[in-house]
């Protein structure tokens, strides 16, 4: 076992902390998949509306060839196909039938190839769960990677807590793991908190265990990756989340498609005895996570966010969960500027880089609305994103070179070693209000199409 201390961060502790208790909410009303969450797809839709569909029925597959397909978490019937601009597929919702048959797949044995388990999961749905470094798209069916990581620890604001749950999982995670030692002749990296009383994650076999302390963005892929093995160039390394390798046991174990999340409310905007773990299915509608009476403010003073506050995504209030987020946070909205706010001594505010007196107080909790508290400014050369960042980039010079479009000099900084998510801190401290998030997303996408 090895363990890292992360010393470059920062932990944001957010009003609206969950409870660890498990809320078993049981089969939502509907849910919705969105497309644009699986990178490297490119859709082709298998169903239309008012289709009846088993849970397991793919509802679209990638017209790029590779096979893999986007299953039916529930089985019910299709009530919506959204399309946007240009045709383009926004989500497809499904109204939910609890008493809806299954797909059932031929059970593997234990001397089957790599080849078989690529092809069953590909066909069940689960192949979309295994994601891919540099771009983070689903993983190349065709790519054997040198090593595959699980997460099983998430530093972001008020993120899940995945020792708790796994807990009382053990055949079922034990299963996945061993799923995924076929799919690579690498090591298989385990990947948890320094201080986890998790005895499932502490005792898995067939793995490399490893353990992290230290601020976000301690618990982020790309600083397991930097610590343990890091990624040379045509290299491919695989990861997946811990809640995600249930499923892949689950399948091994039954042939069946697991569609079961965990799902942390938290925010200012959930009652505090409202703020817990929600037991429910992948793709639920947030009026199936938050049900009437458990906001604490009105719901037009409220952004609805999947994921966390540093890296998810605006949803509505009748929307949906992203397909791979494991939170749902409520965040006062439309805050009220206030007159010649710089010139105040700002006790109340909060501050990375103390330009007000509340930077120099302890903090507890802090409560933070959807403002920005400032314009776009030119960029300034300076240390700040680097304070916030795990990796060993010098971030200000990779955005220079991604704005210049000088894609050899990018990639010689580091680019295909990052993800956007890496980058969440430095937006969020960026004294321009630079979203340095974006330009990394723009950097990685122009070099994946440059090939």
């Amino acid at each position: 076992m090895s363990y890292f201390v992360i010393k470059k961060g920062k932990n944001i502790k957010v009003k609206g902390s969950p409870s660890a208790t498990i809320d078993d909410r049981g089969y939502p009303a509907s849910l919705a998949i969105h497309p644009e969450d699986f990178k490297g797809i490119k859709p082709r839709l298998l169903v239309k509306v008012g289709q009846t569909i088993k849970k397991g029925d793919p509802l679209f597959e990638d017209k790029n060839g590779t096979a893999t397909v986007i299953v039916a978490p529930l089985g019910g019937s299709i009530k919506a196909i959204n399309r946007g601009e240009k045709r383009v597929l926004i989500n497809v919702v499904i109204d939910v039938n609890p008493d809806a048959e299954e797909v059932r797949s031929e059970i593997l044995s234990a001397e089957s190839s790599r080849k078989d388990w690529v092809d069953a999961l590909q066909k069940s749905g689960l192949w979309a769960f295994i994601r891919q470094r540099p771009f983070s798209k689903i993983l190349d069916p065709q790519v054997e990677p040198k090593s595959i990581f699980v997460k099983a620890l998430n530093t972001e604001p008020l993120a899940l807590d995945l020792g708790i749950v796994v807990e009382g999982k053990r055949d079922l995670f034990q299963a996945g793991l061993d799923v995924l030692n076929k799919l690579t002749d690498g090591k298989v990296h385990l990947c948890y908190a320094a201080d986890t009383e998790s005895k499932v994650l502490r005792k898995s076999e067939g793995v490399e265990h490893h353990t992290f302390a230290g601020p976000h963005p301690a618990g982020n892929i790309s600083t397991f990756v930097s610590q343990i093995d890091p990624l040379r160039k045509k290299e491919v390394i695989a990861y997946i989340d811990a809640q995600d390798v249930l499923r892949l046991g689950f399948f091994a174990k039954e042939g069946r498609f697991y569609s079961n999340k965990v799902i942390a409310l938290t925010g200012e905007g959930v009652v505090e005895e409202k703020r817990r773990y929600i037991g429910t299915h992948i793709g639920v509608s947030i009026s199936d996570i938050v049900k009437d009476g458990e906001t604490s403010l009105q719901k037009e003073d409220l952004l609805y966010i999947s994921g966390s506050v540093l890296n998810g995504s605006n949803i509505e209030e009748n929307g949906f969960v992203r397909y791979y987020h494991s939170q749902v946070h409520l965040l006062p909205d439309k805050p009220q500027r206030k007159l010649l706010r710089f010139f105040r001594l700002g006790l109340g505010e909060y501050t990375f880089s103390k330009a007000y007196l509340g930077g120099f107080l302890p903090r507890n909790d802090v409560s933070l609305d959807s403002s920005i508290n400032g314009s776009d400014r030119a960029i300034v050369m300076n240390d700040v994103y680097d304070q916030y960042i795990s990796l060993d980039i010098y971030t200000y010079f990779l955005i220079k070179a991604i704005l210049a479009e000088q894609w050899d000099e990018a990639e010689s900084l580091g680019l295909l070693e990052c993800d956007p998510e890496d980058f969440a801190l430095a937006s969020f401290a960026c004294p321009s209000k630079t979203d340095v998030m974006g330009i990394i997303a723009h950097g990685l996408d122009s070099i994946e199409k440059e090939g």
